[in-house]
């Protein structure tokens, strides 16, 4: 495991339980008094660099554990970024059996549907021109595992090809059934009465339409649905189901100009807008509906494969020119580009009392970017290196989840405001960074800080901020002190 993934594989897990969970962190300069501020003495001119690197694999999936939930975001699509190039992520999951019970006789298919509800938070970019999505059954068990985003597996036969252009904003209705009483008639058509003398009801299923949230619907081949309902009854359960089906490979073969996330993890509280397949069929003459469930928690694994291609994009020029290198930097969600944050000079910071620190890092917009649909990406985090392996969010972050409020207590998404410098409208990240410099001071942690996102794996978005060198909008740390 290399150091950017042993990162993700705890602070993916161990982020839950910040979230639902007070931290004892100390975090010199969440709270602040305008006095304290006052009193103290103050400098921009601390010693930076900043230098971009390519990103690493991260972790993409995780064996459920009681008290934790996965996000539920998994990033779908063939993303081509104006300014920082390709970045495709395909997707493999488990299916099982919905755990009702199986109306077998002679089989009809009907229909055989795909239904993938939209995780919103994982939506980027712009969506004009269709997607073309392939399915293929997978060829290989999905074990439940840690998994990363260079995680493949053997795939099959192609069950769907299906072109649509997604709707992210508008709701979808569709016909649904429900079941429901009725008034029961007799012969002549008039009304029976139970010995009760009230009016008698029978249930019958009625189909009626539903306005659920906007997500894919994929035709699979009928054959998959004979696929799925040919097994002995036995096998219908999660124990011996996915020793004979292995589930699911969807990945988009355009070229996009977005990227989109499904919810696979979660359940909703209406079933009729899950993840799953949707199997309509009839049984000796009888319509019957099957479901076959993505989402769950448990033994029913969904891995993101994520292949991320810089390669002759506008970032990587900026990156390899020394004249640009200094002024631009990027970091992207996903496996994309990181930050790297080194402050070489610590004297100092000796014998100081540090009452506040903050990271500042303005946004600016390449002229090959279009700053209303490419915005910059909310949650940037740092990380601190703790031994040769391991990246630990720093200890102003962790405070701020902890008390459920990163961006309140910490900062990392980006504010508009207007330049003292240049009079124009900017975006600003200011990260809290007291606390770690109190650690630097004292020489418990190292001089290099990563910036990148938190839950990154959910996150297609990215950001292009000034560099050191930048000649209006330089990153600089504003730091409040005493002696």
């Amino acid at each position: 495991m290399n150091k950017f993934s042993a990162f993700l594989a705890i602070s993916f897990i161990s982020s839950i339980f910040f979230l639902s969970s007070c931290n004892e962190t100390s975090n010199i300069g969440a709270s602040i008094l305008d006095q304290d501020l006052l009193n103290s003495e103050f400098t921009d001119t601390l010693s930076l660099t900043l230098t971009t690197v390519e990103g690493d694999s991260i972790v993409t999936y995780f064996p459920s554990i009681p008290s934790s939930q996965h996000p539920g975001g998994f990033l779908f699509g063939n993303f081509n970024d104006p300014v920082f190039g390709s970045t495709k992520s395909s997707i493999y999951s488990n299916i099982r059996p919905s755990g009702e019970p199986l109306v077998l006789g002679i089989l009809d298919i009907d229909s055989v549907v795909l239904e993938l509800p939209y995780y919103r938070d994982g939506i980027y970019g712009k969506f004009d021109q269709p997607m073309d999505i392939k399915v293929h059954k997978v060829d290989e068990k999905i074990i439940d595992q840690l998994y990363y985003s260079n995680q493949t597996f053997a795939i099959g036969s192609e069950i769907a090809s299906h072109s649509f252009t997604p709707n992210t904003e508008d709701s979808v209705t569709v016909i649904v059934p429900k079941d429901t009483l009725i008034t029961e008639l007799d012969a002549n058509g008039e009304p029976v009465i139970d010995d009760e003398g009230d009016t008698s009801k029978i249930a019958t299923l009625i189909y009626v339409p539903a306005l659920i949230p906007p997500h894919i619907r994929i035709p699979l081949d009928n054959s998959y649905g004979e696929e799925l309902l040919s097994l002995n009854p036995v096998d219908y359960t999660d124990s011996t189901f996915n020793d004979i089906i292995f589930g699911l490979f969807l990945e988009t073969v355009s070229e996009d100009e977005g990227m989109l996330a499904l919810d696979l993890s979660n359940i909703p509280s209406d079933g009729n807008y899950a993840p799953q397949i949707k199997v309509t069929y009839k049984t000796d003459g009888e319509d019957a509906t099957y479901f076959f469930p993505l989402h769950g928690f448990n033994n029913n694994p969904k891995v993101a494969n994520i292949e991320v291609d810089h390669s002759g994009s506008v970032a990587e020029g900026i990156i390899q020119d020394p004249s640009l290198s200094n002024e631009y930097n990027f970091v992207q969600g996903h496996a994309g580009y990181e930050t790297l944050i080194n402050i070489p000079y610590t004297e100092f910071l000796d014998d100081l009392s540090i009452i506040k620190a903050e990271l500042e890092l303005t946004v600016i917009y390449l002229p090959e970017d279009d700053e209303e649909t490419y915005t910059p990406i909310d949650g940037l985090i740092l990380r601190s290196l703790q031994g040769d392996t391991v990246e630990l969010i720093i200890d102003d972050a962790t405070f701020a989840i902890g008390n459920q409020n990163l961006t309140g207590l910490f900062g990392g998404n980006p504010v508009e405001t207007v330049s003292d410098v240049t009079g124009e409208m900017i975006h600003t990240y200011k990260l809290n960074i007291a606390a770690h410099l109190n650690k630097l001071r004292d020489g418990l942690v190292p001089n290099e800080m990563i910036l990148s996102v938190f839950a990154q794996a959910q996150k297609p978005g990215r950001v292009v901020i000034c560099g050191t060198e930048h000649p209006d909008y330089p990153a600089k740390i504003n730091l409040y002190y005493s002696k």
